[in-house]
């Protein structure tokens, strides 16, 4: 997966169950068709295998072998590597050959999609401890193939385990307060799920323009001036960055206003461009050997647009618009997007650009439309204008834009769908309730107290060994340090030493902080003991005057029921992870499934796509099943 990144995987993860062989290190996953999925050290997307140590004791492969040929089964040699008990280890299949002992293994050879021999050879070369022979079947782009598992899930920590809390009043309390063994008899007694909602509206976080500048873009254009030639950024560039209304620009215009978009001033405005000449001219080289960048803003298009008309952005370098009337691209030198624009002209909507320095990524009002994949350092430079509605977009002047635009900001980093979902939460999100979620109401006890609250959490474990990963699932507003008996295991917009009083270094949108965030604790699993143990965690707000607070944990273990005798094929790769059970055949794959607004207000529309791509033979129909206000089942 992309969020692994190029750096040797090895993840502790204490598995239990009888291989498909007779060695306890095993060949658990490969890819032989990578093509976006996981990187290397250098950004290419090569084949992978992945390696399982089932045994309860390190292994040392040093002289172990990998080879995809029977009648060579010394072809590729390990080096000097330790493999713990539970743990994974990917080698990229590259053709590379690199054997540096703790950097990313690579292979001389690569995988064949149309399947071939594999095996997992022990030092004698001669017994194989692992093999898919005589050879695996063929393979699919971006999925992987192994031994399927079945799993079960215990609840450790539920909505209903008894917690203990305090709002410390000042930094007498030292460290201790995260182990097992501390007296918390003084402290508040509760359930699960500890915060308030005070029901009233949070100004800064309710508001477009503040989610915007909370998020710290260089340069941030509202384009709501009245009059005037000068469109002020408000961005960390400050005036340096401001832009020039060219050619009789149309100021004032009705942008994006309540009760629709509810974040913005009842008269918000926004610039009119007539579709010939004007525009707005920005500072020069604003993008200029990025290695990963964000554009957004809010857009009506007038009517149909020309071919290559301009957006926002900097020609030569990142250039973003309409590249005929029905279709967006983003367009980079070293890779592009193109995809339909699926809304009616007269209507504001809310378009995002992105460049990861591994991919490039468009969203439509906060829902990841498309992507491309491209391991880059640097996405160019030109020295041309940003510019806004037109002025040189795709070539260095012209492409003027018919219609309306508004808040057009610029980061010098790629924002993630949470950054992006929390920009948009003050401009068209429905409020958000945290009651559902709290159990123990701390309004009386935090509220203008403390930005802090530190919670104590005490659950049960028979077995440790028979655990063989660990979830914290929690549910936060706005951030948060976690410990397992004393050992810290998590965090999240927290600063890096925490104080009594410590607030929370970036808000946790509402929207993001009623959804359960997953976090695999699995590599501190050792940590855990017979019996008794604590999940400590403090919780952060964003200021002690914040109208809304939100702690709630679930902590789940997962167990191995039984393995597959044969191969499956996983939709969901998971190199340097447990796997699925997966699938003995495949058929169509379905990707990309978003859905626009997430939570609709009665009687709104509700926009469903995803992607449905052929596996073996072509997709000859798609029909979408769905139900409407289905009860519990």
């Amino acid at each position: 997966m992309r969020q692994l990144g190029p750096l040797l995987l090895l993840c502790v993860l204490v598995l239990r169950f009888m291989a498909h062989a007779a060695s306890p290190v095993i060949l658990s996953e490969f890819m032989a068709d990578n093509t976006h999925t996981l990187p290397d050290e250098d950004g290419s997307f090569e084949d992978w295998i992945e390696i399982y140590n089932t045994s309860s004791s390190p292994v040392n492969l040093d002289g172990w072998y990998l080879t995809d040929d029977a009648n060579d089964l010394t072809k590729w040699r390990f080096p000097a590597t330790n493999l713990d008990a539970g743990e994974f280890l990917v080698v990229f299949a590259s053709g590379k050959d690199r054997r540096l002992a703790g950097a990313p293994l690579h292979t001389q050879f690569k995988l064949s999609a149309d399947g071939e021999y594999l095996a997992l050879v022990e030092p004698d070369g001669m017994t194989i401890g692992s093999e898919f022979a005589p050879k695996y079947p063929r393979q699919v782009p971006d999925v992987s193939f192994g031994i399927g598992l079945v799993t079960s899930n215990t609840f450790l920590i539920t909505s209903n385990t008894a917690v203990r809390v305090l709002i410390p009043m000042d930094g007498s309390l030292d460290a201790s307060w995260t182990l097992p063994g501390f007296d918390d008899s003084g402290w508040l007694a509760g359930r699960n799920g500890v915060g308030y909602d005070t029901g009233e509206v949070d100004p800064l976080e309710s508001s477009y323009a503040g989610q915007v500048l909370e998020s710290r873009p260089i340069a941030y254009w509202r384009l709501g001036e009245t009059g005037g030639t000068v469109a002020a950024n408000i961005g960390t560039l400050g005036p340096s960055a401001d832009g020039t209304y060219q050619n009789d620009v149309t100021l004032g215009v009705e942008g994006p206003r309540p009760p629709e978009f509810a974040g913005f001033e009842p008269d918000n405005a926004a610039a009119q461009f007539d579709g010939q000449d004007d525009f707005v001219g920005g500072p020069s080289g604003l993008l200029d050997d990025r290695s990963s960048f964000t554009i957004a803003g809010w857009i009506r298009p007038g009517g149909a647009q020309a071919d290559r008309t301009g957006l926002f952005g900097q020609n030569d370098a990142v250039e973003f618009g309409f590249i005929n009337a029905a279709t967006i691209e983003l367009w980079t030198p070293v890779g592009q997007i193109d995809e339909a624009y699926p809304f009616a002209n007269f209507e504001w909507h809310h378009v995002t650009a992105i460049g990861t320095g591994q991919e490039l990524q468009l969203y439509y009002d906060g829902n990841l439309a498309a992507t491309s994949s491209g391991s880059v350092s640097s996405y160019g430079a030109s020295g041309f204008n940003f510019n806004i509605g037109g002025g040189g977009v795709f070539d260095p002047s012209g492409n003027p834009f018919l219609g309306q635009i508004d808040e057009v900001a610029v980061w010098d980093r790629a924002l993630s769908a949470g950054g992006i979902a929390g920009l948009l939460q003050g401009g068209s999100a429905a409020p958000v309730d945290f009651n559902p979620s709290i159990a123990t109401d701390l309004r009386t006890n935090m509220l203008a107290v403390n930005s802090s609250a530190l919670v104590r959490i005490p659950f049960a474990v028979t077995n440790p060994a028979d655990i063989a990963r660990l979830t914290l699932r929690l549910k936060y507003d706005d951030g948060f340090v976690a410990w397992l008996n004393g050992q810290e295991v998590a965090r999240k917009n927290a600063p890096d030493t925490v104080a009594w009083d410590s607030v929370a270094t970036t808000r946790h949108p509402d929207s993001l902080a009623i959804q359960f965030e997953d976090f695999d604790l699995s590599p501190f699993s050792a940590f855990l003991e017979p019996g008794t143990n604590v999940l400590a965690i403090q919780g952060l707000n964003i200021n002690a005057a914040n109208t809304d607070f939100l702690i709630q944990v679930e902590l789940v273990a997962t167990s191995v029921g039984k393995i597959s005798s044969q191969g499956r094929y996983f939709l969901t790769p998971t190199p340097g992870a447990l796997n699925s059970f997966g699938a003995a055949d495949l058929g169509p794959l379905i990707a990309d499934v978003t859905h626009w607004p997430d939570v609709p207000a009665y009687g709104q529309d509700l926009l469903v796509t995803a992607r449905v791509l052929p596996t073996f033979n072509a997709v000859s129909n798609v029909t979408l099943q769905y139900r409407i206000m289905f009860g519990a089942e």
